[in-house]
């Protein structure tokens, strides 16, 4: 459904998931315990292009706590800035 109706918004969680993954992972925690699921898939599904301000904004108004806001939201502002970043190059030239 999301790659139909907002496919920027799945390309970004696709390239969050996992880097959240492997941060939880490197702290020895849950990655449901880093950041819940449903805050993760809201922060791409409402981002708008603000920076790391506006998802840690968004990250807050999910109820995430300030410690995992700090931990998560500088990667989700990289991660979100990728998935931004392929989604240009691999879009079809315009042919002039």
């Amino acid at each position: 459904m999301w790659k139909d109706k907002r496919p920027e918004a799945a390309a970004r969680l696709d390239v969050a998931r996992p880097r959240i993954g492997a941060l939880a992972e490197r702290l020895e925690m849950p990655a449901e315990n880093l950041l819940q699921p449903d805050a993760m898939r809201r922060a791409c599904w409402e981002h708008r292009g603000g920076g790391e301000d506006e998802i840690r904004a968004l990250l807050a108004s999910r109820d995430a706590r300030q410690w995992q806001i700090d931990l998560t939201a500088p990667l989700l502002a990289e991660a979100f800035a990728d998935a931004e970043a392929s989604a240009v190059d691999e879009a079809p030239a315009n042919p002039s």
